[in-house]
């Protein structure tokens, strides 16, 4: 029967290899250096709450807290548990203070009053195979300190796994985890928690097993998964923290999960380029992801509230892989800005269905926030949805299927591929370009919707013959136009718009550049026209009385003066009836 010392206070010890110690009222004990026993239950009486402290250094047991009347405290360096055994506060408070609890296994899972101090102390798990960590439930349950857990037990070769459950604490009481060595390739680490809340998570560059990930995990600070060399489980990562910067390592890992960042105020930023499943959406709700010059590859790409959010990109990117689905939205303007050079890929393979795409809307977007995609792959049916979307710069170079044209307004480079590319007929699309040159390449596409060039300060450049259908219109309304020298640009019509002078011009002075229209009249207002060939069956009226101007080199234009019934012309100082 083991001998125990007791200073301080009173108190009463029974039994043969499971030992109670029942402290009165308001006492206060220290047990020091016992020797080995199956089981310690420390367990107040009745009144006020009393105080162990345990100073021992080789305690060999399973330690249970037991009442609220008890405060454990540490001192010394004291290993209440083997690394079979399990410390269990059941009731009370443990408080490390300063110190490592060291302890095979650790359980608080029910709803009493109980108090888990951490000071600046820790805990050591050295358990495995088993669930080493329990807190599940968090009813009347609190963390106080600077709370950390080390696991560090050493697996063997053959399948070992610890399980590690914590419930949701809040980011007050978030509890963060460092898995060493685990040095087994067939080491597995669960966590099988339920909406448990971590904050720093970190996995050794020695640990080379599996990550497994469950339900749903929340972090409130930074995630390292160090040497891990598999993940699996179904699971939802939520990133949330609300002050600071956090970083992310995936260590090459895909991470086929749902990944949501949501928190207001909070900083995320990557350390590696961080992978997500085909089918998987990644979301930012609040806060700012930041790439940091990295890749981020997920199925599906989500930010549609209000809120104040914000994409990095620095010199990275996102590739989209989903298809037959939404794979970017993003038609909430209001609270979004990104900073960097956007780049959003979508490279397919898909071969069937239809990738959408849902970017900032007219109303709440400007140029500022249009991000530039590429469509690099696929040979199924693309389209933006309606309502006005906004982008920079859309490229198709590589895509091989079915482009469907809804309202869309461009500010950057748009570049169509060329056949077996198919551009379907549909609603209007507006180049938009402000102070800056905006490069379109149709590759021999003919364009059956709409086509609008808008800007004040702006100018579009030809990189090839532009083909409207045979009634759709081209409607300018600020900015310069350059279409391309040399080649033969093919419009329903010709519409000049506003009161602001315009600019119609070849890509290369001097040379012309063809306009045709095949019927019909077409009449410009504040149109200055320079290097311009008018033809293809059409009258193409530009009288100068309607502000506009021969800069020089053109042909098939009406210049003449007009002036209510009578049109004077350049050439003869006569005037004529209409």
């Amino acid at each position: 029967m083991a001998a125990y010392f007791w200073v301080g206070g009173t108190g009463t010890w029974s039994g043969t290899g499971n030992t109670q110690f029942a402290i009165t009222s308001g006492g206060v004990a220290t047990l020091s250096n016992p020797t080995n026993a199956d089981t310690v239950t420390f367990d107040a009486n009745s009144g006020t709450a009393a105080t162990v402290t345990c100073t021992s250094t080789a305690v060999s047991l399973s330690t249970t807290i037991n009442k609220s009347d008890i405060n454990l405290s540490l001192s010394g360096s004291p290993t209440l548990c083997t690394a079979a055994g399990t410390c269990t506060l059941t009731a009370g408070t443990l408080t490390l203070n300063t110190f490592t609890l060291s302890t095979g296994l650790f359980n608080s899972n029910n709803s009493n009053t109980r108090v888990l101090a951490f000071g600046t102390g820790n805990i050591t798990l050295t358990g495995v195979n088993t669930t080493i960590f329990d807190t599940s439930t968090v009813t009347n349950m609190t963390i106080t300190g600077t709370p950390v857990v080390n696991c560090t037990a050493t697996t063997g070769t053959s399948v070992q796994t610890r399980i590690f459950i914590l419930g949701n604490h809040g980011e007050a009481q978030a509890i963060s985890v460092n898995i060493n060595p685990g040095t087994s390739a067939v080491d597995i680490f669960r966590f099988a928690t339920n909406s448990g809340a971590f904050k720093d998570v970190t996995f050794s560059n020695t640990f080379t097993g599996t990550i497994q990930i469950s339900n749903t995990i929340i972090f409130y600070g930074s995630v390292n998964f160090g040497g891990a060399t598999v993940y699996t489980g179904n699971s939802t990562l939520t990133f949330a923290a609300t002050s600071g910067t956090k970083t992310i390592r995936t260590s090459g890992l895909t991470i086929d999960a749902a990944i949501t960042f949501n928190g207001v105020g909070g900083s995320w930023q990557l350390q590696d380029a961080l992978t997500s499943g085909a089918s998987r959406t990644c979301t930012l709700t609040n806060g700012t992801l930041d790439l940091n010059n990295f890749t981020l590859t997920t199925g599906l790409f989500s930010s549609t509230s209000s809120n104040t959010r914000v994409l990095a990109f620095g010199t990275g990117k996102i590739v989209l892989t989903g298809s037959n689905v939404t794979v970017w939205s993003n038609s909430t303007g209001t609270g979004f800005t990104y900073t960097g050079t956007s780049s959003i890929e979508s490279p397919g393979p898909a071969t069937s269905g239809t990738r959408t795409f849902n970017p900032s809307s007219t109303g709440t977007s400007t140029q500022a926030i249009a991000l530039n995609f590429y469509i690099t792959g696929g040979s199924d049916t693309v389209t933006f949805t309606t309502s006005s979307r906004r982008v920079n710069n859309i490229d198709f170079t590589g895509f091989t299927g079915t482009f469907r044209n809804s309202n869309l307004t461009v500010h950057g480079n748009y570049t169509l591929a060329a056949s077996p590319m198919v551009v379907q007929s549909g609603t209007e699309i507006t180049f938009f370009a402000a102070t800056t040159s905006q490069n379109i390449t149709t590759n021999a596409q003919t364009l059956d919707f709409p086509v609008t060039f808008s800007g004040v300060g702006g100018t579009f450049v030809m990189q090839d013959a532009l083909t409207l259908g045979a009634t759709q219109p081209l409607t300018f309304t600020n900015g310069t136009l350059q279409l391309k020298a040399g080649t033969t640009s093919t419009v329903g019509s010709f519409v000049t718009t506003g009161t602001t002078l315009k600019y119609l011009q070849s890509t290369t002075p001097g040379t012309q550049a063809t306009i045709s229209d095949a019927s019909g009249t077409d009449t410009v207002t504040y149109l200055s026209i320079q290097d311009s060939n008018a033809t293809g069956g059409a009258v193409w009226e530009a009288f100068t009385t309607n502000e506009n101007v021969d800069a020089g080199n053109n042909s098939g234009w009406d210049f003449s003066f007009q002036l209510g019934r009578y049109i004077y012309t350049r050439r003869k100082n006569k005037r004529i009836l209409p």
